[in-house]
């Protein structure tokens, strides 16, 4: 079939029609490949953003139960002393009822300015630092388990924590008196108030 055999007027428009319908689809397809990108595009930054948003979340809700676990114990160690303010006069007074209650024959005691303070073996406190305050003890006493006692009526009613970091025993005599108010030895004692501050030095304050 040669060229002018051809019927142009009678295929030209299904011709025409078949571009055009061949166009459109084209165009459809490349359409629907834009909108597929642009949609998974924006599934990507919704399902991150929802990541995100969820992590967020899961992080507040244990904030909140790590607050809810610990913070009694938080205000029981401000109240005490151990955080925030020290409570050197109630150190002193319970000292001193601690003495009576013991019937010790004699005490003299000191306190130092608070100082960081150093245990020995490693402690991770995070932003925090450890202080404590020095409290020397010199204690004349009937017998050894006199300063025992005072330790443990101390712990009992003191508005804080210590740690004993060192004792000395001097013997006032070879012959022992058994009289209440004898004096059969002595200890000189070191007394560690503790207290946790911020690293830099400062106090922790309840908002």
């Amino acid at each position: 079939m040669t060229r002018e055999e051809i019927d142009w007027p009678v295929i030209k428009i299904p011709t025409i029609t078949f571009i055009v319908v061949l166009l459109v689809s084209l165009a459809m397809i490349v359409g629907s490949w834009t909108f597929k990108e642009d949609m998974l595009s924006k599934y990507k930054k919704s399902k991150s953003k929802f990541t995100s948003i969820s992590q967020k979340y899961l992080a507040v809700d244990e904030d909140e139960r790590i607050i809810r676990k610990y913070y009694p114990e938080f205000i029981a160690l401000y109240k005490k002393g151990v955080i925030g303010r020290e409570h050197r006069l109630n150190w002193i007074e319970t000292l001193r009822a601690s003495s009576e209650r013991i019937k010790l024959p004699g005490l003299r005691y000191g306190i130092s300015p608070q100082k960081k303070y150093s245990p020995g073996f490693d402690v991770n406190l995070g932003k925090f630092a450890l202080y404590s305050s020095s409290m020397s003890l010199t204690i004349d006493m009937l017998h050894e388990g006199d300063l025992v006692r005072l330790i443990r009526d101390m712990s009992k009613h003191a508005e804080g924590m210590f740690t004993i970091t060192e004792c000395k025993f001097v013997r006032a005599g070879k012959a022992l008196n058994n009289k209440p108010d004898a004096i059969n030895v002595s200890a000189e004692c070191e007394l560690q108030w503790l207290n946790i501050r911020k690293a830099d030095g400062t106090a922790i304050k309840l908002s």
